[in-house]
């Protein structure tokens, strides 16, 4: 039987009652298993995309990118936290706002990127299983 098929905190409990006994899985079962570790797959390569920056870093991207495109249709507006980050980083706040825009651009790919191919996996997988 396949592991993967059952929470891992249930495994030893399950062996115990079926030691030789567990019944074969379905095709659906191990469909899922594979999409499973398919998604796992994906979710690594997405991770090493932003293993290089913090959490904290992470959690300003959104705001980030906000304010450079709200600074894009307006460069008055108030951009506390580009404005901030442009000041103590020696920079621009236009070459910030640039570089932000470059930033979430490459990101978008890079992720896009890796869904196409995991979605593309999936779908490839679950078709297959339907032609059985």
């Amino acid at each position: 039987m396949i592991k993967e098929l059952y929470p891992e905190d249930m495994w030893p409990e399950l062996y115990q009652v079926y030691p030789d006994d567990f019944p074969e899985p379905t095709s659906e079962q191990l469909r899922d298993v594979e999409a499973k570790k398919i998604r796992q797959h994906y979710a690594q390569m997405m991770e090493e995309i932003v293993k290089p920056y913090t959490k904290t870093e992470q959690l300003t991207w959104d705001s980030q990118v906000k304010e450079a495109d709200a600074y894009l249709v307006n460069d008055q507006v108030d951009t506390p936290l580009l404005s901030a980050l442009a000041s103590n980083r020696g920079v621009s706040l236009s070459n910030l706002v640039s570089l932000v825009k470059e930033n979430e651009a490459q990101y978008r790919v890079a992720i896009g990127t890796l869904l196409g191919q995991q979605q593309k996996e999936l779908d490839d997988l679950y078709s297959t299983g339907e032609q059985s």
